[in-house]
């Protein structure tokens, strides 16, 4: 049994924490995506893997030159590539946009398993690395336990990243647009507001997003066809507890998640996830719509 010594529960926040901002990241992108477009996306995941397997090509890319550093600028370039295959999708999603949500689960279903495929015959099915930028950070002592640094940089990369979408969303132009559009498409189109591209820009970054949270991961896993599964779920778990739609649903939802997580982990690792899927089964009893969710959408 282990004993909840300080330094076990300063290494059990930090790793929930850490827990909580990944998964903060990925269902950040997926509420985005149904806040705005209305549809649930399940290719996410496929999204997540991508970036993943995008990291792992361009930091091998990256080591032959003589900055190390630039196999951190190859963690983003990642992401943003997983942003360009988005702009390519969300077109063939716009049939299903007004239907049923039966027809959206089908077909980003089906978007997601052509994404798997893609990744087998350009990646293989043997797991691939790219550990170099966790090891170039090394570790630091905490609570007199030795603790990576880069797990601290993927903290950081994902606070900055919540901050610039709130920015974004909050505080631009475009952020405005969207909001428009999400909350009364035929009006903001009346207004003159191109809601296709406001569809496409938003798809696009939902999928940086998830792309983000894979290629960050990238370096501390082997990264092998599947990895986008877990993650997929646990997004679509998030986004029940904290409420379809709901950004601050969303970053709750995570912090719930991720800190059962890492407690599980500990204690009971073979009953973990379980365990998140019981907390949202007595959220969803007592609340339907999540904690923060409304029957109607916002972002």
């Amino acid at each position: 049994m282990i004993s909840l010594t300080p330094d076990v529960i300063i290494l059990l926040l930090l790793n929930g924490i850490f827990y909580s901002l990944i998964l903060f990241i990925i269902s950040l992108g997926l509420t985005l995506i149904f806040g705005v477009l209305g549809i649930l996306n399940i290719a996410h995941g496929g999204f997540y893997a991508l970036g993943a397997y995008f990291a792992v090509s361009l930091v091998g890319r990256a080591l032959g030159l003589p900055i190390p550093a630039l196999t951190y600028v190859a963690l983003f370039a990642a992401a943003l590539l997983v942003g360009v295959v988005g702009l390519g999708i969300e077109p063939s999603l716009r049939p299903i946009y007004k239907r049923e949500v039966e027809y959206q689960l089908l077909l980003t279903y089906g978007i997601f398993l052509v994404i798997q495929d893609a990744i087998k015959f350009f990646w293989g099915l043997l797991p691939v690395s790219a550990s170099e930028p966790y090891l170039l950070l090394g570790r630091i002592e905490v609570g007199g336990r030795v603790y990576p640094l880069y797990n601290i940089f993927v903290m950081v990369v994902s606070i900055i990243s919540a901050l610039i979408l709130y920015y974004i969303l909050y505080r631009t132009n475009a952020g405005r647009l969207i909001r428009a559009t999400s909350m009364d498409k035929e009006m903001a189109i009346a207004l003159g507001i191109d809601a296709k591209k406001i569809y496409m820009f938003v798809f696009a970054l939902g999928g940086i997003l998830a792309g983000l949270a894979g290629s960050v991961v990238a370096p501390m896993i082997a990264v092998q066809p599947g990895i986008g599964d877990e993650e997929n779920t646990l997004a679509f778990a998030i986004i029940a507890i904290g409420g379809l739609g709901s950004l601050k649903g969303a970053l709750i939802g995570s912090f719930i998640v991720g800190m059962v997580r890492s407690v599980g982990i500990l204690f009971f690792p073979e009953i973990e996830l379980a365990v998140i899927y019981l907390v949202m089964f007595i959220v969803l009893t007592i609340r339907p719509y999540g904690l923060f969710g409304k029957m109607e959408r916002r972002v």
